[in-house]
């Protein structure tokens, strides 16, 4: 997805596609727990997950996340490699690509493309998050939810998040950016 212009039902289809394999993945006994947009490619109109950044389940809640699997898409629960992987990990990550599409092609808190250090620390030290500029409220709203700081506080798998996105899917804005 790197440097691709992407419309809102780009982005709402690339948001249903990704919650629908990372439901796959869970059902199967996995947490994809390298999920950035450099991981996520188009053909047409739908969306797959690349790499092999997969987790088996029964290491979550035992096992930090592996180092090479940190990015800007980490929660930050997991950027200290001190705490072990989480249910959540993977739909942070995801809101944080809606989020990144949604406004202009930047991370919260980052003034272009480019992430300063400062801008990744305000994330990880719990700064609540400004709405993404290219969106609905409410649509807003469930983005920031999956991005929460605290993971209890988030969509509890895929799934949910996926729910919740389809019933916002008809909101009609048109993106600015791209990821």
């Amino acid at each position: 997805l790197q440097q691709e212009n992407l419309t809102h039902m780009d982005v709402v289809n690339m948001a249903l596609d990704l919650c629908a394999a990372l439901t796959v993945c869970r059902r199967s006994g996995y947490c994809y727990a390298n999920l950035k947009p450099g991981n996520v490619f188009r053909h047409g109109t739908h969306y797959h997950i690349g790499d092999l950044g997969f987790l088996p389940l029964y290491e979550i809640g035992h096992i930090p996340l592996p180092e090479q699997y940190r990015s800007s898409y980490t929660p930050p629960e997991l950027m200290d490699g001190t705490h072990p992987v989480n249910d959540t990990a993977d739909v942070y990550a995801l809101g944080l690509i809606l989020y990144q599409a949604y406004n202009g092609g930047k991370l919260p808190f980052a003034d272009s493309a480019y992430v300063s250090e400062e801008a990744i620390q305000m994330r990880m030290m719990g700064r609540p998050l400004p709405p993404p500029a290219n969106v609905s409220p409410a649509l807003a709203s469930v983005i920031l939810k999956a991005c929460a700081f605290y993971p209890a506080d988030r969509y509890q798998s895929a799934s949910a998040f996926l729910s919740c996105l389809d019933s916002e899917k008809e909101d009609h804005t048109v993106l600015f950016g791209s990821v």
